[in-house]
Parts: C-alpha cells; structure tokens; sequence
C-alpha cells in the first residue's frame, strides 16, 4: 500500500516523458529530444585517465567522509576562488553530494517542517516541489517575470511567514533566463530580511554565451549569512551518471546538512 505522503506527489514529469517518447519511438516516430537534457558528449579524457588510474586504490572501497575526502573539497575551495573570487572555509562551508539533486532534496528534509513553506520559481526543475512535498512542506509558487526575474512582491504574506526556504535557479532551466549581480544582491536582501535560506541550484555555472559569465550568489556581500550555492559535475563534465556535486555557503545550512546525511547512513542497513 502506498504511503499518503508519496500518493500526494504528482507523477515524475521526466518518467512520463521517457514513456511517451519510448512508445512513439516504437511507433516508429522519429523524434527531437528536448527532455531531461542528458548529456550527449563524451566525459573528458583527462577525467577518465584519473578514473582509471585510482580505481585500484583501496580506499575507495571504503565508505567516504561525510563532506568528501581533503583532496576534493580542497579542489572545490580552489575552484570557487579562482573562479568567483569567493574565499571558503573547506571544514565548514563545503561538503560532497552525490549529486546536486539530492542535495536539493536533502536540504529541504534536512530544514522544514510539515507546514512549513519552500518558495519554488513557476517554472522548476521537479524536485524543488517533490522534496517539499515529501517533507510535508508546501511548495508556493513565485511568478517569473518577462525578464526572468522573480515577482517577490506578488508572495502573499501569509506564505512567506511560513517560509523556510526559497529555491533560485539562474542560468535557468528550462527557460535559459540569466541572471545579473544587483539581481542577486536583491534576492540575497530578500532571504536576509525574511529569514530564508536562499539555495541557489547552479547547475549551469559554466554553459554561457557571447561574453556572458554566470555569477555565484556568494559573491554577493553578506550572502554566507543566508545563501548556500550547488554546483555539479553533470553539465559541466558530461558526467550526469557518476552524481558528483558539491554545495558551498552558509556553515550552519552545510552542518544541518551533514546531520542529515549522517542520520541516513547509520540508519541504513548494513550502514
């Protein structure tokens, strides 16, 4: 019998997706693929060299450290200085996914409470509303705007009391909308004044066009205070099937986070 809480989350849009596609294909349709958006390019050979080279390394057969090994999060630190000019404390403000879905979804569990309210854009990569859904969170809806800003003035007041956590996702998918630096400093004001912490999903850090360069919400003065930023391998690498990712930010979100990860692992069998 199935639980009320999944009998109240809709169906996966990309399952039902995969189905149509799968079945017109064996219509015999021929198809252009604008779904999930999979990868289609080859990993890097450098990457895969590296792969290959520690795959025998003993250590790997053991289960990692909840935040990711030094090596890792020492990479991440030097990345996000070197690219954003942003400074982190790799003990504090950083921490391994598998995966920057399930670090959204994780987030959400790890931070609301039944009743509680996750402001998601209108238009919305699924597990921003799915995770809300499962924590018994409900997931409130901000208007886009036609220049791919959000209307915060249109969230009622009532919804933004109960509001733990609003969700952003620049450059955005599936709408492609960019974002500008006084944008962010407006959204990071925004989470400030409401006491909401501000995720910011930057899947699509390095896929930009004619001279545009994504911006990380922690550049941002003041955004550690309120903001934690994921970013991930998938795009970026063509890596989407070996779910490595990583979240940056806000220390006290990051220690909650890694709380809740701790839990799931010791309460796993065999864990």
């Amino acid at each position: 019998m199935t639980s009320r809480t999944l009998s109240a989350i809709p169906p996966y849009i990309f399952w039902e997706l995969d189905a149509r596609r799968n079945a017109a294909r064996a219509a015999g349709r021929t198809l252009i693929d604008l779904g999930i958006g999979s990868p289609d390019q080859p990993i890097p050979g450098v990457v895969i060299e590296e792969m290959q080279r520690v795959a025998a390394d003993r250590g790997l057969s053991r289960y990692p450290h909840f935040k990711g090994s030094d090596s890792f999060v020492a990479a991440v630190a030097k990345y996000m200085h070197e690219r954003f000019a942003v400074a982190l404390d790799p003990t504090r403000e950083l921490m391994a996914l598998a995966g920057s879905k399930e670090g959204i979804a994780e987030l959400v569990l790890s931070h609301c409470n039944p009743g509680d309210v996750v402001l998601v854009p209108e238009i919305y990569y699924p597990v921003y509303a799915r995770a809300s859904l499962l924590a018994g969170a409900t997931p409130v809806f901000m208007p886009i705007l036609s220049d791919g800003t959000l209307d915060l003035d249109a969230i009622a007041l009532t919804d933004l009391a109960r509001a733990r956590i609003m969700i952003v996702n620049y450059p955005c998918n599936p709408t492609t909308a960019s974002v500008t630096f006084a944008e962010l400093a407006r959204l990071v004001a925004f989470a400030e004044r409401n006491s909401l912490l501000l995720v910011s999903d930057l899947a699509y850090s390095e896929l930009s066009f004619d001279g545009y360069t994504v911006p990380s919400v922690l550049q941002v003065p003041g955004a550690m205070k309120v903001a934690v930023e994921l970013h991930t391998c998938s795009k970026s690498f063509n890596m989407a099937g070996l779910r490595i990712a990583f979240v940056a930010g806000n220390a006290r979100a990051i220690e909650i986070l890694e709380l809740d990860d701790a839990v799931n692992r010791i309460d796993m069998p065999g864990g």
